[in-house]
This record gives C-alpha cells, sequence and structure tokens, in this order.
C-alpha cells in the first residue's frame, strides 16, 4: 500500500528521489528483528543473539564482517550517536575488525556543537554530517558501518529540523493498530529519519567521495508497533529496504533485477563482490546483483 498518497502526506521527505536514482529492493527481508541483534549479525554474522551481553563478548571471531576490508587495507569504523558504552558495543567491537569505534562522545569530542537528544545521543542528521565529512577527509579507503538512533522511541526530534505535516482521519485508522497520537509519532520519526537520510545523500552525491564510494542503507527491523498485518503477510513483520548507491563506474558491470528477493545475509556478498572480490569472509548469502544464481 501506498501510505504516503493514502494519507495526503509526505511521509517520504526526499528520499523517494533517491530511490528512484539508484537501487532499490523492496522484497526484502532482516536477519533479526531486533536493532542489537542486528548490530551483532552485521558485525560478527552470528545468529545467536545477545552475544555482546554474555560472558563470550571479548573473543574475536572470524567470521567478523569488518576484518574482510581491514584485511585489504580499507580503515574500518563503527559510527553512531549513541552512548558506544550500549550492550557493551565499544568492548566487543575493536576485537572485530573495526579500527574505530565512534559514539555519542567521540563525535561531540571532533563536533563539540552538534545536537543531543535526552535518552539516545547525537541526532542522526548531526551523525550523518560527521560522516559525509568523514569519508571526504582524505584518500584512505575507508569501511564504514553506520547506526542511527534518534528516529526511535520516545521520541524526541530537534526544534529546528522542520518536517511537513501529517494528515490523519477516520478513514486511516484501519490502516494501522494504534491510536492517533502514538501513530503521528511513530509517521513523524518516520519522516525524520527520511530527511535526515535524504539530506545526507543529497550532499554526499555533490562532494568527492560519491564517486568512489559505495552506500547501503537497510532497516534493522520493520515498524512492529504501529502496522497490522493479514495473516497470509505475516512475513512482512520482517520487510525492510534496501537501497544502494553505486559509483556510476561500477554500474556497468551490475545486473539488477528490483523484484528479486533478499535478505541481510545478501549485503555482505553483494558489497564484498563490488570492492574486495578476491577476499576471503564467511559468506551466507548470494550476491544480488548476480542473476546466474540459484534463488533469483
Amino acid at each position: 500500500m501506498d501510505y504516503e498518497t493514502y494519507l495526503g502526506s509526505d511521509l517520504m521527505c526526499g528520499l523517494n528521489k533517491h530511490f528512484s536514482e539508484d537501487y532499490l529492493f523492496r522484497n526484502f527481508v532482516s536477519a533479526t528483528n531486533g536493532t542489537i541483534d542486528a548490530v551483532e549479525f552485521f558485525t560478527v554474522n552470528t545468529e545467536h543473539q545477545h552475544l555482546f551481553t554474555s560472558r563470550f563478548r571479548t573473543m574475536e571471531y572470524p567470521t567478523a564482517t569488518a576484518k574482510l576490508w581491514q584485511d585489504a587495507g580499507y580503515e574500518t569504523s563503527f559510527v553512531s550517536g549513541i552512548e558506544i558504552s550500549w550492550r557493551n558495543l565499544m568492548e566487543v567491537l575493536p576485537n572485530q575488525g573495526f579500527d574505530r569505534v565512534m559514539g555519542k562522545y567521540e563525535i561531540l569530542k571532533e563536533r563539540p556543537n552538534v545536537e543531543c537528544n535526552k535518552t539516545w545521543g547525537v541526532y542522526d542528521h548531526e551523525m550523518l554530517s560527521y560522516l559525509k565529512e568523514y569519508l571526504n577527509e582524505n584518500d584512505c579507503p575507508k569501511f564504514v558501518m553506520a547506526l542511527t538512533s534518534t528516529s526511535h522511541t520516545p521520541f524526541e526530534f530537534p526544534d529546528n529540523y522542520q518536517l511537513p505535516d501529517i494528515k490523519l482521519s477516520e478513514s486511516t485508522r484501519d490502516l494501522f493498530a494504534t491510536s492517533d497520537d502514538v501513530t503521528l509519532e511513530y509517521l513523524k520519526g518516520y519522516q525524520y529519519e527520511n530527511k535526515a537520510l535524504s539530506d545526507f545523500l543529497d550532499k554526499f552525491k555533490a562532494s568527492e567521495a560519491a564517486k568512489n564510494t559505495i552506500v547501503v542503507i537497510t532497516g534493522d527491523h520493520n515498524i512492529r508497533q504501529i502496522l497490522s498485518y493479514k495473516d497470509e503477510e505475516q512475513w512482512r513483520k520482517y520487510s525492510v529496504p534496501l537501497y544502494m548507491y553505486v559509483p556510476r563506474e561500477l554500474r556497468d558491470s551490475i545486473d539488477y533485477d528490483a523484484t528479486r528477493y533478499g535478505s541481510h545475509h545478501d549485503i555482505i556478498p553483494t558489497l564484498a563482490e563490488l570492492t574486495v572480490a578476491h577476499g576471503k569472509y564467511f559468506n551466507t548469502g548470494e550476491n544480488l546483483f548476480d542473476n546466474t544464481l540459484s534463488g533469483v
């Protein structure tokens, strides 16, 4: 369903432009249904949840994602606006191939005037602005994994970051499983993140880094709280989009099928093939741009 048309509201806040210009997979599902579980999956390639709060968190795992690029000479970073002590990230990630682990206080040390909210830390639009500048700092190849946070409950948005009005009516109530007040807060969070990402992509594409940098954006999990799902659509509880920006010089090697089904498991094999095709890594998926593979 096209919620934006149905509501008569601008929910995408400019992000649709980038979706149409680049590569978008909508038949896509997450590997997990929670934020820390997704972080553990993306950084360590594990299906065993709560690893980072277990007694095994200090181990160095051969399945760690960032090591592929670290071994290839990339500077590897994990960046988020949260306090990086959350779920022991600062303790765990340096052992998983990350040269730099940047959180709220690390960003504030470099950019003292960035705005933070009271719960999660540096606002996502500020963190993404920091990330855009970092990508353009020097010619060193970089692998960066970034985690957004401030579109999350409890909702607190910056006063000076203007978002379009959202219109709810009697006819929209059957779309959502929550009260109008709760629905509006979640939709505003959706707008905020879309605008933050769209603004980041606008500025990134105008920068030098866009000539040789791949950008991948996906969700850690769906918005479970406000949507209702029919019995035959229960899989949509795990549905998240995958967006990819690929520099022009690499696009001739890409066979893109927007209808293809995929999951988080396919992201690393796809990136590896585009950047360090001869590296060795723990692979649980397929290259999304290789349509000779089974399951397409």
